[in-house]
């Protein structure tokens, strides 16, 4: 297949999406023809890839006229354009995909119009509330919500890593059911960290995005204390970086996740570092509820331990690279055919 991957971002920036196709076009080149069309003044080069850059530094219209026309040209014969979700790469992309007659896939995994307003500081909420009800009084946001809506009727099939995300996508962008295609992430590299890293007995790492949720944790926790009076807790916000976080799991011998997926990235993380997690998102979680479940933990090593590979074995079957370029393979296949056949 002649694939032809649109992003916003490129290594060396390390903000997705840059790494996933860095990642993606790693593995797919030595089957298939990749072309990456990105914004980047900088890049990296990937064997058999071949990268198209448009300088980021130019004003915006430029930048966008520009983009259209490279990728216009790179799209030519190609089987689809695979968009990472941007605005900028996305309408260009649309575009492209209309004239030549090519099959467009959106990767959507951050609301561009909930990242515009949370960096306005327009809206406190986390995203899967912007898209329950979002804040559009703002005339920008207003216009850059439509606008992404009118992108994602346009393609083909939209991807999302969550069938959270896929609902909310439903209810706030008026999709079709049928055009999304769930689609987990695969999961992150190991990070390697440049110090060694000791279990340290009774050390609990709580994760959490909702401060005013993180009492009922500190109180869970402090009905142990009598039990084990060396306990301590650790609390850290999911803004850390991701060694930071590497470093708390690697030390800790039990993770607290406040939240209701139960495979987040967070969660894949803690598995894979070889550290259980104690879900506390749901509503009916009381501090006694999670003190037994971290009490039940501490007491056994071997749970412990049986935990952490049933993690690791969902992780190899649903959140896989290879899982992952499978699936994505199948569904440019699928709305490539599906194209071919109206022609």
């Amino acid at each position: 297949m002649k694939i032809v991957i649109a992003t916003p971002l490129y290594p060396p920036e390390i903000a997705e999406p840059a790494p996933y196709v860095k990642e993606l076009a790693e593995r797919l080149s030595g089957e298939h023809e990749i072309i990456i069309v990105a914004y980047a003044s900088t890049s990296e080069k990937i064997k058999d890839t071949k990268l198209i850059t448009i300088d980021k530094r130019r004003p915006l219209f430029i930048r966008l006229i520009k983009y259209l026309i490279e990728i216009f040209k790179a799209s030519r014969n190609a089987d689809v354009i695979y968009i990472q979700n941007s605005l900028a790469v996305g309408l260009p992309a649309i575009i492209a995909g209309f004239l030549q007659k090519v099959p467009v896939a959106i990767r959507f995994t951050e609301d561009e119009a909930w990242k515009r307003a949370v960096y306005a500081r327009l809206t406190k909420k986390k995203l899967n509330e912007f898209l329950d009800e979002p804040d559009i009084g703002n005339l920008k946001i207003r216009l850059i919500m439509r606008a992404q809506g009118f992108i994602l009727r346009q393609a083909q099939t939209v991807i999302v890593p969550s069938e959270y995300l896929r609902d909310a996508l439903i209810k706030a962008y008026h999709l079709q059911n049928k055009k999304i295609i769930v689609n987990c992430n695969p999961a992150k590299k190991e990070v390697i960290l440049p110090f060694s890293a000791v279990k340290i007995p009774r050390q609990i790492v709580a994760i959490t995005d909702k401060k005013n949720k993180i009492n009922k944790i500190i109180n869970a926790v402090s009905l142990l204390k009598k039990e084990f009076p060396d306990i301590q807790l650790i609390a850290a916000e999911q803004e850390s970086t991701r060694a930071e976080m590497w470093h708390l799991y690697k030390t800790s011998q039990v993770c607290i996740l406040n939240s209701t997926e139960e495979f987040s990235e967070t969660a894949i993380d803690c598995f894979n570092a070889g550290i259980p997690v104690v879900f506390t998102g749901a509503p009916d979680a009381s501090e006694k509820n999670i003190a037994d479940a971290i009490l039940k933990l501490l007491k056994d090593h071997d749970l412990r331990e049986r935990l952490v590979k049933d993690g690791q074995k969902t992780i190899a079957e649903k959140f896989s690279w290879d899982v992952h370029s499978h699936a994505l393979l199948k569904t440019f296949f699928r709305i490539s055919l599906a194209i071919k056949s109206q022609l």
